[in-house]
């Protein structure tokens, strides 16, 4: 018998059609054994005393592997409900995405937006860097969360390891955890510097194989899906189509799951079949990634 979360029974005895199509667009959170225990090591650093060399993370996985999902949900599991009367909340946790250019300016000025700090982005770094300094302690940041830190790669070698020691400064002088996030290529970008590669160490996400955990993960999603009958997702035959389908992305996954909903709902078979999906005009990441790079 499948176990769904309370607002999914909520949506599904609305009888609303549309209310379960919009509960398809909602942010979830399905834990895997990687994601928690990344988490967990991270919660730890909040508790850790200030001092110049913190502890630095670099979480790594494929594109669509669920590194900003994680990174927002441990966000939002730290930190309170923002207050609307109240001049400031104090925020443990500080996320934000790395500019598209390895530029310290723009990098400045993507934290403070982070905070809500207003502040003109085309001041000079010296000028953003104080307000940098003067909000991070005032909001009681302990952790930046700086995804997508592979955009370093865009500028030129000097460009590069002027940017990445912006970031191992940052950390020394504010005395905070950073933890970076990105794809296979944020490895590369700080292996340019030798004090980068000792200081964040990598934490990988998986790339899905079949198996018991997977289909512990297949269930956690049908838990979530809004569909009057059970589709029975972990079952050998139909979690083996769907792996091969969404080539072992839990991104993918969740994409994949959510069109086969909508063709659920709006076909009246209520439920995620092999032959249902079958009849998708799904195409995997890597064959739309393929079709895309022969039209530039």
């Amino acid at each position: 018998m499948r176990k769904l979360t309370n607002l999914t029974m909520k949506v599904i005895e609305s009888g609303s059609d549309e209310a379960r199509l919009a509960h398809l667009e909602s942010r979830r959170w399905i834990p895997y054994s990687a994601a928690s225990n990344i988490i967990d090591e991270l919660t730890t650093f909040l508790t850790l005393p200030a001092k110049r060399r913190m502890e630095n993370r670099l979480i790594v996985g494929k594109s669509n592997d669920g590194k900003t999902t994680l990174a927002e949900h441990f966000r939002d599991a730290i930190n309170p409900k923002v207050d609307p009367d109240a001049e400031r909340t104090i925020s443990p946790v500080l996320y934000c995405e790395a500019p598209p250019l390895p530029d310290e300016s723009r990098l400045y000025s993507q934290i403070l937006r982070s905070m809500g700090v207003p502040h003109r982005a085309a001041a000079s770094a010296c000028v953003l860097w104080d307000l940098v300094c003067f909000n991070i302690p005032r909001f009681g940041v302990k952790i930046i969360l700086i995804d997508d830190i592979h955009h370093s790669l865009a500028g030129s070698n000097t460009q590069q390891h002027r940017y990445l020691n912006t970031i191992k400064f940052m950390g020394h002088e504010l005395k905070i955890s950073i933890v970076l996030l990105g794809i296979k290529q944020a490895f590369d970008a700080i292996q340019i510097d030798d004090q980068m590669l000792n200081r964040f160490m990598p934490r990988p996400l998986p790339t899905w194989v079949y198996g018991r955990e997977y289909q512990n993960l297949l269930v956690s999603f049908e838990s979530f899906l809004p569909l009057r009958h059970p589709s029975i997702l972990a079952e050998p035959k139909l979690a083996k189509l769907l792996i091969e389908m969404s080539n072992g992305s839990i991104g993918e996954l969740s994409l994949l799951l959510n069109e086969a909903s909508k063709l659920a709902i709006n076909s009246k078979d209520e439920k995620i079949t092999e032959e249902l999906l079958r009849t998708l005009d799904w195409i995997p990441f890597a064959e739309r990634r393929e079709r895309t790079l022969s039209l530039v």
